[in-house]
């Protein structure tokens, strides 16, 4: 089982799934036309569309155990 991630892992976490978005955005626009319509341009599409991180409240007492 995983550890929950503490609140500074999380920023960290946030901040790398922005930059990946960021450099997936960036491999898409760079596609050449011959590529728009593959399932590649699809995935990278997908992933660029993904919401925003999301602050996830921590579980009941987490931190005073």
């Amino acid at each position: 089982m995983h550890a929950v991630p503490g609140p500074r892992e999380g920023d960290r976490l946030d901040a790398e799934l922005l930059a990946l978005r960021a450099a997936y955005a960036a491999w898409l626009e760079a596609l050449p036309d011959t590529l728009v319509e593959t399932p590649t341009a699809e995935a990278l599409q997908a992933i660029v569309d993904l919401d925003a991180p999301i602050d996830v409240p921590s579980p009941l007492l987490y931190g005073r155990d």
